[in-house]
Parts: C-alpha cells; structure tokens; sequence
C-alpha cells in the first residue's frame, strides 16, 4: 500500500473538525447533566415536602428541623417507619440538592426550596 501524504491544509481541516466534534460533545454532556440534576432535585424536594406534610398530619406542628424527618418515625399498621429516608449530606450536617447546595428549610411555613441560582422557585 502507498502512503498518503496530507497537505497541511487538510491536517488543519481534520484538527478543527476533531476539536469542534469534542466541544459540542462536552456541551451537550453538560447541559444533560444539569438536566437530570435539576429532575432529581423535583422529585427530592417532592419527598422532602410530602413527609413535612405528614409529620404535621401527625404531629400537628411542622419539624422544628429537616433531620426530624429522618430521626424521628412514626407507627402505621404495627411497623415503625421514618417520616424520609436520608438524602446527601454535607461534612456539615446540612441536606445538599443534587448541585452540592444546602436546601433552605422554614420551619413556620413548613417549605423547603433549594437556594441554586436558576431553582429558587422550585
């Protein structure tokens, strides 16, 4: 077989093609990331909020902090049961949303949100 040697042009051609196919790859990784992120922390804070819900059903008061839900259980039918399963801590103590960020959680109204810049509202 003969070898075929490529002017510059078509190796600055290949190169440019390789790095732009690479960039784009990267970008929609990212984006898909934050995207499954931004749908678990949906579903956390749907968990977190339907257990604030029936700890008040039956404590008749909100938790005092989210880790109540987690320590404390209540009786259903003769099985113990805690009011939420764990969810991602920090070293601190403090619940994280699937970004690394604590949630924010108001005792008296008895609503978490998570404070990521674009999820506030969530």
């Amino acid at each position: 077989m003969k070898k075929v040697k490529r002017s510059p042009y078509e190796l600055v051609v290949i190169s440019v093609v390789v790095v732009l196919a690479l960039a784009l790859s990267l970008s929609l990784y990212s984006s898909r990331a934050n995207y499954q992120k931004g749908n678990l922390m949906v579903h956390e804070l749907a968990m977190m909020r339907s257990a604030i819900l029936l700890y008040k059903n039956i404590e008749k008061k909100n938790p005092e902090r989210l880790n109540d839900l987690v320590v404390q259980d209540y009786e259903v039918e003769g099985l113990r049961r805690p009011f939420m399963d764990r969810l991602p801590m920090s070293r601190d103590g403090v619940y994280v949303d699937p970004f690394g960020n604590p949630y924010k959680y108001n005792p008296d109204s008895g609503w978490v949100s998570s404070i990521t810049p674009g999820y506030e509202r969530w």
